[in-house]
């Protein structure tokens, strides 16, 4: 078994590695269209096709935390997102 600090750094890489994969994602629909705003879905869409499938929630929880750490911004009364001049800039 695993050593216990071992299996801490395994469990918060797992979260860390699905967040960066929902920006790089959010990222790339952003180069493809003008519009800079998107819907979950949207994202969702791109993840499946780049073979790395989540569930609606699990998109829109990562939404959440970007825009928590100040790299989205959420228009409450269109539901869509978009990202912030932090959010261009992270890696």
């Amino acid at each position: 078994m695993f050593a216990p600090n071992l299996q801490r750094t395994l469990a918060l890489s797992q979260p860390k590695e699905r967040t960066q994969k929902v920006l790089t994602a959010i990222k790339q629909q952003q180069n493809n269209l003008p519009n800079t705003h998107f819907r979950p879905g949207d994202i969702n869409q791109r993840l499946r096709d780049g073979g790395f499938p989540l569930g609606n929630w699990e998109v829109r929880r990562e939404l959440s935390a970007l825009e928590q750490a100040g790299l989205l911004a959420l228009d409450a009364a269109s539901g869509s997102w978009s990202l912030t001049a932090a959010g261009v800039e992270a890696d």
